[in-house]
């Protein structure tokens, strides 16, 4: 259990440059990191979220890095999609930016407001078009 300061001192905590979590746990958070980045500061804390609630959860802990596993992983696979329906690749690439920066902001008011609803707005779905460059809106012929 990597959680437990105990196990982390014997393993080498004190000496970690790096501590990494790949927890399937939703009930992991920033009360379970908290602990650990106080006992070990000189190591960089990097986690695998599930989805964004449990990022939410882990908000006020001074991480390294996030890899959230839903999203990424919907990244991916929409970035396969895209190119198989024969996208030129620049636009792939914007439609990426596009979604991923509408996430940011619309996680960033969701961390600071404490509600999951927050910014629903940005959330891409039916109506809504990713602008390409120069390009009619992906989605006018999908």
């Amino acid at each position: 259990d990597g959680t437990r300061l105990d196990l982390l001192r014997r393993a080498g905590g004190e000496e970690a440059n790096v501590i990494a979590f790949c927890i399937d746990d939703p009930s992991f958070s920033a009360d379970t990191l908290e602990p650990i980045a106080q006992a070990f500061p000189q190591a960089a804390l990097f986690v695998r979220a599930f989805d964004r609630r449990q990022l939410i959860a882990l908000d006020g802990v001074d991480l390294a890095g996030v890899t959230r596993e839903v999203f990424e992983s919907a990244i991916r696979m929409g970035v396969e999609v895209l190119a198989s329906l024969g996208l030129p690749e620049e636009d792939i690439v914007e439609v990426e930016r596009q979604y991923r920066e509408n996430d940011r902001e619309r996680l960033d008011r969701q961390i600071a407001g404490g509600n999951l609803l927050a910014a629903k707005h940005l959330m891409y779905g039916p109506g809504r078009r990713m602008v390409l460059s120069g390009d009619a809106p992906l989605g006018d012929n999908a």
